[in-house]
């Protein structure tokens, strides 16, 4: 056996490309999940009335931190000072908070026109409330703008993958597959 015969043949890298195709794949990623996890404002819960602006697209969901006392709230519409109807969240809803407190569902709203204003009281300590859109998985969907736009961005990465995936196969052509 030769000396020649016992080389093997690196692979090579991956190249820059691949790499900022994968970091813009990540931050889409994000972009699409945003909505889920930012709440719209964070209201103190001390009895006093807090002008609110909310996503008017979709229901709102009241978020309290996990453990803590469910405060009264009421919401008007700021426009027509009519009341909006607290409803129950219609499932055990919860997201990640900072220090190691959860924030759960409390209410859900139909925020009207988005101009709200919000008076919460509670007991024990003053405390917040954050209120935000409530998951909706419907808005990933690709009815809607954010949806076709997150399928469109898939499929021009999938068909990158497959275009260079092809281009490299075909610039080997001695080249064995495992």
């Amino acid at each position: 056996m030769s000396y020649s015969q016992n080389l093997v043949v690196a692979r090579p890298r991956p190249s820059v490309v691949w790499f900022i195709i994968w970091i813009g794949l990540l931050a889409f990623m994000v972009w699409l999940a945003l909505p889920l996890v930012r709440p719209d404002a964070t209201i103190a819960v001390d009895g006093k009335v807090h002008a609110v602006d909310v996503a008017r697209f979709g229901d709102s969901i009241l978020w309290v931190r996990a453990g803590a006392i469910v405060p009264t709230c009421v919401v008007r519409d700021r426009l027509t000072g009519q009341g909006i109807g607290l409803q129950t969240p219609g499932a055990d809803f919860s997201r990640a908070g900072s220090k190691n407190r959860d924030w759960l569902a409390a209410y859900r709203i139909d925020p009207g026109g988005g101009h709200l204003t919000v008076k919460c009281t509670g007991y024990g300590p003053a405390s917040s409330i954050q209120i935000g859109p409530a998951p909706r998985f419907r808005s990933l969907s690709v009815g809607s703008p954010r949806g076709l736009i997150g399928m469109a961005g898939i499929s021009v990465i999938a068909a990158l993958g497959l275009l260079s995936t092809a281009i490299r196969g075909a610039g080997r052509p001695g080249a064995r597959r495992r």
